[in-house]
C-alpha cells in the first residue's frame, strides 16, 4: 500500500508539479486547465474558466480567478492553480489531513478554531463546511494579496477575518511579501520578497476580542515565527485544547520544532507529536 501511495505522489510531482519548474506563468495556467480537463472528464467537474485581475490592496499586481464547478477561486500565482484542479473543498480537504486534525481531536468538536497563517482560506472554509458553521473560526493572514484572495473566498462564509500577524507582543513590524510561493513572513526569506509593515498581536487578544471559548483548537502555519507566535499565549491558555503546527525550516532555513515542543511542554500539552520534523501536532487533557 506504502509503495501504491509512492508511486502515485512521484507520478502526481511528475505531470502536475515540476513543469512549473520550466514552464511560463501562462504556459503553466493552459497545461494545468488541460490536465484539469483531462483528469475529471468523468464527472465533469474542472476548471471551466480563468481570469486576472488587478489587486486592489498592492498596484501592480494581480489576482487570479477560476471557476470550478459552481464555485468561484481566487488565489495570488498562476503557479498555485494545480491546487484547484479537484475544487476549493479538495485542497481545504488535503490541509486537513496535513495538519492531522482528525487524529488530533477524535470525535470531539472544537467550540472555536484559529486558523493562523490562513493564506487564502481552503482550511478554514473546508473547516466551516465541515462542522456546518456552528464551529466559530477565526482566520488570521497578514499577507496583503493572500488576504484580498481570502476575503473574496470567504464572503459567503461565517467564517471572521483578522488581517494581523500574530507574535508575543503587540505594535507594528516588518512584514516581507513572498505571496507567489505562500512564503510571506516577519523574517526576511530567501529570494525576491517585497518589505512592508503589518499589525501585530498576540493569540490572547485574538481570543478574547472574539470572544471564544474552549475547547479550542489552532491550526498555525507562521513561515518560521512560531515560537513568538505560541509565547503571545498566556492568560488564555487554558481554553486552548488542541493545536497542530507547521514548523518547516522557514526560518532562514531552520525548523522551529524544537523550540515548539519545548514551549508546548512548558504549557502543559501533552500527547506532543511530531511528524517528519515538519509538524508537531499536542493536546492538553
Amino acid at each position: 500500500m506504502k509503495i501504491y501511495r509512492h508511486a502515485l505522489t512521484y507520478i502526481k510531482n511528475l505531470v502536475i508539479n515540476r513543469p512549473a519548474f520550466y514552464l511560463s506563468g501562462k504556459k503553466y495556467v493552459r497545461y494545468i486547465l488541460f490536465i484539469g480537463r483531462l483528469n475529471n472528464v468523468f464527472d465533469r467537474k474542472y476548471i471551466s474558466k480563468y481570469s486576472t485581475f488587478p489587486s486592489k490592496k498592492i498596484s501592480k499586481f494581480y489576482l487570479h480567478r477560476i471557476i470550478f464547478g459552481k464555485s468561484t477561486i481566487f488565489f495570488q500565482s498562476e503557479f498555485r492553480i494545480s491546487r484547484f484542479i479537484r475544487g476549493f473543498d479538495n485542497a481545504g480537504k488535503r490541509m486537513w489531513d496535513r495538519f492531522q486534525i482528525d487524529q488530533l481531536i477524535g470525535a470531539e468538536i472544537p467550540s472555536a478554531i484559529l486558523d493562523i497563517g490562513s493564506n487564502i482560506g481552503e482550511f478554514a472554509l473546508y473547516s466551516s463546511n465541515k462542522f456546518k458553521g456552528k464551529v466559530k473560526i477565526i482566520a488570521v493572514e497578514p499577507d496583503l494579496l493572500a488576504l484580498e484572495c481570502l476575503e473574496h473566498n470567504l464572503k459567503n462564509s461565517k467564517v471572521l477575518i483578522e488581517p494581523v500577524a500574530v507574535s508575543n507582543k503587540k505594535g507594528t513590524q516588518h512584514f516581507y511579501l513572498k505571496t507567489a510561493t505562500a512564503d510571506s513572513s516577519l523574517h526576511n526569506p530567501t529570494g525576491r520578497s517585497i518589505k512592508t509593515k503589518v499589525t501585530l498581536k498576540k493569540i490572547d487578544q485574538l481570543i478574547s476580542k472574539n470572544r471564544l471559548t474552549g475547547p479550542i483548537l489552532i491550526k498555525m502555519d507562521t513561515e518560521g515565527h512560531e515560537p513568538e507566535a505560541l509565547k503571545g499565549i498566556s492568560k488564555e491558555i487554558k481554553k486552548v485544547k488542541w493545536v497542530s503546527i507547521d514548523t518547516g525550516p522557514e526560518r532562514s532555513g531552520n525548523r522551529t520544532t524544537e523550540q515548539v515542543v519545548k514551549i508546548l511542554s512548558d504549557y502543559g500539552f501533552t500527547k506532543i507529536k511530531v511528524y517528519k520534523e515538519d509538524l508537531v501536532t499536542a493536546r492538553r487533557d
